[in-house]
């Protein structure tokens, strides 16, 4: 497993997504994103070696917007595929 692009920081908390099933089975996720949110456009660029070389790229939802559309930018840019 390759940690090179994995880090901690002391600026935030980690996320966490708990998950809150009531008496009917029905769910409430509450998500508190902590330390995704510092995850930033610089960070994708740094990564973009290995974006490069990947075959499939997956992005979550607990990031921000603009973070995870840099992500595929760069994807999509080494797969090859035209718009």
């Amino acid at each position: 497993m390759n940690l090179e692009h994995v880090s901690s920081t002391n600026e935030a908390a980690t996320g966490v997504a708990p998950i809150i099933v009531d008496k009917q089975g029905r769910n409430s996720i509450i998500v508190i994103l902590g330390a995704n949110l510092l995850l930033n456009g610089d960070d994708i660029e740094r990564a973009e070696d290995i974006i490069r070389q990947s075959k499939i790229v997956v992005c979550q939802l607990e990031i921000r917007e603009e973070t995870g559309k840099k992500t595929f930018e760069l994807a999509r840019k080494h797969s090859g595929i035209d718009s």
